[in-house]
């Protein structure tokens, strides 16, 4: 089970894409794995909690030039509208709170198993660009788009 935000470099690097893992918690799901089409769910994200491999890096990131810790070190995604696009597929909207600004975003979302307990365990993902959360790039480096990677399991909360 993962956060996981894709980023590459400018110009691209061999070892590109950059993963970087966030913390994070389910806070709300509420669902019918037969029908998720009604069901909403909430992350909470840990901004404080990021590991990219390289100690220098997430300490960069944490930074007021991308995640500004220091101001506020707690995110939230919340999924709602899902659309029924295929036997196991999804799509719907994620609306994402980092930094004082909220901005919603179109989501696809895979189930990938159904379990006996009534969880399902889903993979979805999501694109962005380092502008729509005002991150910034001082050096040039980092390219614009990112994406949102998350595998998780969602139990009723």
């Amino acid at each position: 089970e993962y956060f996981r935000i894709e980023a590459s470099h400018t110009p691209a690097k061999p070892t590109d894409p950059v993963l970087v893992d966030v913390g994070y918690k389910i806070v709300k799901a509420d669902f019918d794995p037969a029908k998720l089409e009604a069901g909403t769910f909430e992350i909470e994200l840990d901004l404080a909690n990021v590991k990219s491999g390289i100690a220098d890096r997430d300490a960069h990131l944490a930074s007021a030039e991308f995640l500004d810790v220091a101001k506020s070190a707690k995110g939230s995604v919340k999924v709602s509208g899902l659309k029924k696009d295929g036997d196991k597929n999804y799509s719907g909207e994620a609306t994402v709170s980092l930094k004082g600004i909220e901005k919603k975003f179109p989501i696809k979302l895979e189930v990938l198993e159904v379990g006996a307990d009534g969880s399902v365990k889903v993979k979805a993902e999501a694109a962005f660009t380092l502008a729509d959360f005002k991150f910034g790039n001082a050096e040039g480096k980092v390219a614009s788009d990112l994406k949102a990677t998350v595998q998780l399991v969602l139990k009723k909360i």
